[in-house]
Parts: C-alpha cells; sequence; structure tokens
C-alpha cells in the first residue's frame, strides 16, 4: 500500500514548524530559492509536508535555517 502525500500550504507549514522557529519568510525563501519542490495551486504554494522534512533534515548544517 502506498503511503498518501501529505500536501501543505506555506501557511500550514509556518504554523506547523513555529515551535522550531521556522516562519513563513523562511519558508518562501527557501521555496523562491528552488531548495525543495512544490505545487502552484492558483496563487498558492503547496509543498509535500515529507520533502520539507527531509530538507530541513539535509541542510547543510554551516547554513543557518
Amino acid at each position: 500500500m502506498q503511503n498518501i502525500p501529505q500536501m501543505r500550504t506555506l501557511p500550514q507549514l509556518a504554523e506547523e514548524f513555529k515551535e522550531a522557529g521556522i516562519t513563513y519568510t523562511h519558508i518562501y525563501r527557501w521555496l523562491k530559492e528552488g531548495r525543495f519542490p512544490y505545487l502552484t495551486r492558483g496563487r498558492r504554494f503547496i509543498v509535500n509536508r515529507d520533502r520539507f522534512i527531509d530538507f530541513l533534515n539535509t541542510a547543510d548544517e554551516r547554513e543557518t535555517i
């Protein structure tokens, strides 16, 4: 059985990760820099939550998140 992707909008991701200090602005900047894949639906950006977590886990440790 395949896993269904957990898709989130940027505001949803920002709300979910606010305790980690990750803001909407951080996520938007990383998205525009092409650091992780996304979809658009109208004017909304849609991100796969699992791929976003993978991005956070594999970010260069020298880089400030």
